[in-house]
This record gives C-alpha cells, sequence and structure tokens, in this order.
C-alpha cells in the first residue's frame, strides 16, 4: 500500500514537470529543459525508491552507441578536448528525451495527453506569434531586418519548429476522418499554422515543411493533393516577384510625378557624375556598375564580385565596395560604349572584421567592423598606411568628416574620436546617424534630433517628431535629405546651427534602399526581391555566405578526415580556411551533413547517416503497423513527415546542434516509438483473444 502512494506520487511529479515540457516545446528553451531534466532526474529517482525499470529498448539503441562512440573517438582527438567534451555531453544529455517520452507514454491516454497538450499550446504560440508578426509588417521591420519577429527563440529557429507543426496538422488534414467540423478544425490550424511559418521569413523552415509536406502526400498516396500544392507553388513564385527600380524626384518641383525606371539588377546606390545633371553611376549589385547618361544607360563595369556602392575620387578614379566586403580602388571611364568589362585595379583594401558601415571622406576612407573595431586607411592611394582603434561597444553606424569619427551603438551611445586623438563616449537613444557640417543628426521612433559638436561634446539644438525613423541621409549645397524605410523622403534645409527648417515632405509607398542627390535631382533606388526564388539565387548573400562555410568544411574534413575537429565551435577555425576577404563568421556550417563530416570526421558521419536512416525506417513501420487507426496513423505520419522536414532543413541549418530543434526530434521518435509499442500490445491481446 505504502509502494502504491510513494509510486502515485512520483507520477503526479513527473506527469507535472512533463507537462512543462510538452507546453514549452514550442515557445520555451529554459522552462522546456526544467520540465526534461526534472521529469528524468524523477524517473530515475523513482526507479531506484520502487525498483521497477520504467525503460523499454526501441531499436535505436545500437544506432545512439555507434554514434557516441564516433563523438568520443573525435573529442579525444580534437585540438580542443575540453570544448568537445562540453558539447559532446550535451549531446548525449539530450537523447534520453527520447526515452522520458516513452516512460510518460505508456498508454493510450498518456499518448494523447501528450500530443494534444503539445499540439494545443504549439496553437496558442502560434497566435501569439501571428499577433507579433503582424505588428512587424506594419513597423516595414521585414524590409529592414530580412527577417520575421525574434519573439520565443532566433527567427530561424522558430521557423524549423513551426515547420514541424504545419506538417503535424496537415497530415490530420489529408488523414484523420471525421465529420465536416472536425476536418474544418484541421484545415483552421494548418492555415494558423501555415502563416505562421510564413512570417517567419525564413526560407529554411519554408523548404522543411514543404518536403514534409510532399513526403506525407506520397506516402498517404493522396496525389490530387500533389496537384493542388504544384498549383499553389506555382502562384507562390509568380506572385511573389522581384523589382529593382531607380526614382528620380525633380527638385523643381519634388511633389509631382517623378521619373522611374528599372534596372536589369539590384539597384543598391547611386552616384551623380556632377552637380546639376541627369549623368550617374549606379552600382547595380550582380549586373556591376552602370553608366547613365541622360537616365539612359550607356556602359557596364563588370567586378570580381557583385558592387554595393561606388565612390568618385577624382575624374579618372574610383572607389567600389563589393558584396564579399572588399574595396576596390580601380580606374574610371576605361569602358568604350556598351562595353562590359572589368575595370583596371589599382589596389585592394579589406578590413579585419565584420563590416557594418564605411564613409569615404576626400581620400580617407573609414570602416567600421562590429567585432574588430574601426580601421581608418588615411590615404586610398597609400594602402601601407592604415590605423586600427579597437572598440569597447557594438557600433554599426559611423559619421564622418575632416575633423572626427562619430560612432553610434544603437540605443546606447555615440563615441566621438577626434584628430586629436582625443574621445568621448555620450549615451544616446539613437538607432542612425549622419555627421555633416559640424552637426549630428540623431533619428530614431520618436523623432530627429541635432546637436551641435565641440571638441568631444555635443550640445542639443533642435528636434522634430515628423521626420522619423531615418534610415538614410544625403545631402547637396541647399538641404538635407533624409528616407526612412517605408517609403518617405523629407528634406531641411542645410544650416550649421542644429536648427530643423522643413521642406518637402514625399510619400514614395515603396521601401527606399538608398539615396543620393545634386543640386538639380534627388536620386533613390528600390528593390523588391522574391524570397521564394532567393533560394536558388546565387548571388544572394546567405546563400554565397553557406557555399564559403561547405567549401571551409570540406578543408577542414581533408585535414582530419577519420574524426574531424571535434565537437567545437568552429569560428577560429574557419578564419584560418576562409577566403581572406570573407567576413562572416560563423562557428558552424549551417549544413548538418558538412558540419558532422568537419567535427566527427567520415567515421562520425558514417554513424550518423545510420541512426538517420534507422529513425527513418522506425518512423515508417509505425505508420504502417497503424494502418488506418484513428488518431494514431495521423498522428504517425506528421511524425514521418516532420522528421523529413528536419533532414531537408538540415541541408541548410545545423539544426541537429539546436536544442531545440533537436530536443522537438527526440521528442517527437519516442511518442512514434511509444505509438509502436501500443499498437504492437493491442495486437497482442487480439491475438490471444481471439485464441
Amino acid at each position: 500500500m505504502e509502494n502504491a502512494k510513494t509510486e502515485k506520487a512520483f507520477d503526479i511529479i513527473i506527469t507535472v514537470l512533463y507537462s512543462l515540457f510538452l507546453l514549452s516545446l514550442t515557445n520555451s528553451i529554459f522552462i522546456n529543459q526544467i520540465g526534461y531534466f526534472g521529469a528524468l532526474t524523477f524517473i530515475l529517482i523513482k526507479f531506484f525508491v520502487v525498483k521497477k525499470n520504467p525503460f523499454v529498448k526501441t531499436g535505436l539503441e545500437f544506432a545512439f552507441l555507434f554514434f557516441i562512440v564516433a563523438m568520443i573517438f573525435s573529442t579525444l582527438f580534437s585540438a580542443d578536448i575540453g570544448s568537445s567534451f562540453q558539447n559532446f555531453l550535451k549531446r548525449v544529455l539530450l537523447i534520453p528525451v527520447l526515452y522520458t517520452t516513452l516512460v510518460f507514454c505508456s498508454d493510450g491516454k498518456k499518448i494523447k495527453y501528450a500530443a494534444y497538450f503539445f499540439l494545443g499550446f504549439a496553437t496558442i504560440s502560434l497566435i501569439i506569434y501571428v499577433i507579433f508578426a503582424v505588428e512587424h509588417y506594419l513597423s516595414n521591420l521585414y524590409g529592414v531586418q530580412q527577417s520575421g519577429p525574434g519573439l520565443f527563440h532566433y527567427p530561424i529557429t522558430t521557423s524549423e519548429i513551426i515547420s514541424f507543426v504545419v506538417v503535424i496538422f496537415f497530415a490530420f488534414l489529408i488523414n484523420e476522418k471525421g465529420n465536416l467540423k472536425k476536418r474544418l478544425l484541421y484545415f483552421a490550424l494548418f492555415i494558423l499554422s501555415a502563416i505562421a511559418l510564413i512570417a517567419t521569413y525564413k526560407r529554411t523552415g519554408w523548404i522543411g515543411a514543404f518536403a514534409g509536406i510532399i513526403f506525407i502526400i506520397i506516402l498517404n498516396r493522396k496525389y490530387l493533393y500533389l496537384a493542388v500544392l504544384s498549383v499553389v507553388i506555382i502562384l507562390a513564385f509568380l506572385l511573389d516577384t522581384s523589382s529593382s527600380r531607380v526614382i528620380v524626384l525633380d527638385l523643381k518641383d519634388p511633389v509631382s510625378p517623378y521619373q522611374v525606371f528599372e534596372t536589369e539588377g539590384r539597384a543598391q546606390s547611386i552616384l551623380p557624375h556632377n552637380n546639376y545633371g541627369k549623368d550617374f553611376l549606379l552600382s547595380d549589385y550582380e549586373n556591376g556598375l552602370v553608366e547613365y547618361n541622360n537616365f539612359k544607360a550607356v556602359s557596364k563595369s563588370k567586378f570580381p564580385a557583385p558592387v554595393n556602392e561606388s565612390f568618385k575620387i577624382n575624374d579618372s578614379l574610383g572607389l567600389t565596395y563589393l558584396a564579399d566586403t572588399r574595396f576596390f580602388l580601380h580606374e574610371l571611364n576605361n569602358n568604350s560604349k556598351g562595353n562590359r568589362k572589368e575595370p583596371v585595379k589599382l589596389e585592394e583594401f579589406v578590413s579585419p572584421g565584420y563590416t557594418v558601415d564605411y564613409k569615404l571622406f576626400e581620400n580617407s576612407l573609414a570602416v567600421l567592423d562590429k567585432d574588430s573595431g574601426l580601421t581608418v586607411f588615411p590615404d586610398i592611394s597609400n594602402k601601407s598606411e592604415i590605423h586600427r582603434t579597437l572598440l569597447d561597444e557594438e557600433y554599426m553606424r559611423m559619421g564622418l568628416d575632416s575633423m572626427r569619427i562619430v560612432l553610434l551603438a544603437p540605443g546606447k551611445s555615440v563615441f566621438i574620436l577626434t584628430i586629436h586623438e582625443t574621445s568621448a563616449k555620450i549615451p544616446v537613444t539613437s538607432d542612425f546617424i549622419f555627421l555633416k557640417d559640424n552637426i549630428l543628426y540623431l533619428s530614431n521612433s520618436d523623432g530627429l534630433k541635432t546637436y551641435s559638436i565641440f571638441n568631444c561634446s555635443i550640445i542639443p539644438t533642435d528636434s522634430s517628431k515628423t521626420i522619423r525613423n531615418i534610415r538614410y541621409a544625403t545631402f547637396n549645397e541647399r538641404f538635407i535629405f533624409f528616407a526612412d524605410g517605408a517609403g518617405k523622403l523629407f528634406s531641411i534645409a542645410r544650416r550649421n546651427d542644429g536648427i530643423i527648417k522643413p521642406g518637402f515632405e514625399v510619400s514614395l509607398l515603396e521601401p527606399i534602399n538608398s539615396l543620393a542627390a545634386n543640386d538639380s535631382y534627388v536620386f533613390l533606388t528600390s528593390q523588391k526581391q522574391s524570397r521564394l526564388r532567393s533560394i536558388f539565387d546565387p548571388y544572394n548573400i546567405s546563400n554565397a555566405t553557406r557555399l564559403q562555410l561547405w567549401n571551409a568544411g570540406l578543408k577542414m574534413l581533408a585535414d582530419h578526415p577519420l574524426f574531424g575537429v571535434g565537437d567545437i565551435d568552429l569560428a577560429n577555425l574557419y578564419k584560418r580556411y576562409k577566403n581572406y576577404y570573407d567576413k562572416e563568421i560563423q562557428g558552424h556550417l549551417h549544413n548538418n551533413f558538412f558540419h558532422i563530416l568537419a567535427i566527427f570526421g567520415i567515421i562520425g558521419f558514417l554513424t550518423f547517416v545510420y541512426m538517420m536512416l534507422r529513425i527513418i525506417v522506425l518512423n515508417y513501420r509505425t505508420y504502417k503497423q497503424a494502418g488506418n487507426t484513428e488518431f494514431y496513423s495521423s498522428l504517425s505520419l506528421g511524425i514521418n513527415g516532420s522528421f523529413i522536414a528536419f533532414l531537408v532543413s538540415g541541408f541548410t541549418e545545423w539544426n541537429f546542434g539546436d536544442h531545440e530543434i533537436i530536443t522537438m526530434v527526440w521528442f517527437l521518435t519516442g511518442l512514434n516509438i511509444a505509438i509502436a509499442k501500443l499498437l504492437s500490445l493491442q495486437s497482442a491481446k487480439n491475438n490471444n483473444s481471439e485464441n
């Protein structure tokens, strides 16, 4: 009797802790891990107290053992055994999520409880996420960040977690039998989850969900859904178009209809040739540097990488900033009309870190790196003279004139550094900085503020609540122009006293991504890039970075073929294997398979593939075993699809190393094995009753 009470007390505690684990799978890794480790701890205590082994074999034990042994050897041969061992422990300690799930889901009632509790709280998380995504959209943050809100996790992690939910709801939609009301509920849940997934704006989750849905359709043999899905995807690609435009406003009448023309590439920035004319250079990204005379393209210059921005040093010399973060000093006007030649390179400049801003003043180039400080080339014709300043904050924006450099840590402070090597750090709440005529312009959602600068101090002079959320600024002889990310252009009189005298305001109703001016015209560029088509875009920065990471991973494997470099952060190693101008330093390779090859070598990779194949086989067998069984068949089908989603997402992301993602994978795998155990038990009981 006493033993029964003890077991019941343990079961209540385990249920409470495991329920915490279930409700937080989609929204809080902190609560999730408390629930998991708490439930596992009390399961183990119960085992020792009541002397009953709750654990059962899964069919994955040898696969887990082989993988663990491979990780041990990789750790022993790693150059950083301590870090490798620490990560080894993290991976091993998460595998029992599967066994904890099996212990809890000991009967049909518990399986349904776990599934409904998980999916119910996932639905609540989806609703909350969509609400925040709407606000994110209305604030035009999708255009700025190229990402959905990071509400519960990093957006890319959120997208993959939601992709699992999308796939499971889709499985219930096409597989579960029931009345119209029930089917409408599944349809609504699927649509809600799909909207939330789209709102993450992350292609990894999209691709994973698409693969999982395709797998479910084929496994379930509902080919009509495949036709419908194909039509939806085709329409999505047709509607999600790209555009690149140059917009020109005549300053004689800036609010009148303006000139707009499309470009072949992606219009990044404009450099007017002179103070009055219609001639300019367009940095058209993959289309190179395009020269326009009288608003018509007349020549193109090809560079070794896409072009972000170009500066004119003098009539024969230009400086161009490339997408791979190289500064390219080159000759101008070396193209005959219509030709597409690579300019004559004179010098090449590269700062040591991840570049976030840069400014050119006369012949001086200042480059701001968020991870390695400030690099100044006092004379770009003399590459040997370089000044570097380490910084104590992650500064992201910069202003530059002949006397000083002003750096901005958004929402925190500005740092003023003068030519006399004096400096000062001043708290501010700004998100934008612009320096002109000894006046500092700061902007955030509250408006625009101006400050006069004296040595290393700033004195407030004026403010405007109308000019808000500024992202770009430029000037001509009479005006300073500001543009926000939503398509509004403002002008104020150019003054050296900081007084804001408003001029015109124009709403362009499209996002702006660069701004330039001469005394006759304002030049703007606007572009909309298809998020779907960017999946196949070789010039997309994320795609290019991944290719660089994968190439470096193969080089690591070549040097450490059997056991890899160990389960360590790869950032320092990547610096050794990358191209000298690649700036985005990652601690992982954005691909499960390249990353496993690099850290565990060929032996570890083979054990990893074997483990994944064993899970695929077990998932498939459970689905076939479920047959037409209500609920269990649909749930198993969804788990099959979600695991495929995980694997396919793993081609572009290191999701096996993401705690939130792999916890979800082990949970769903354990849930599916619990279904298989239950169905086997029911089948055995039925056979015994028949006999």
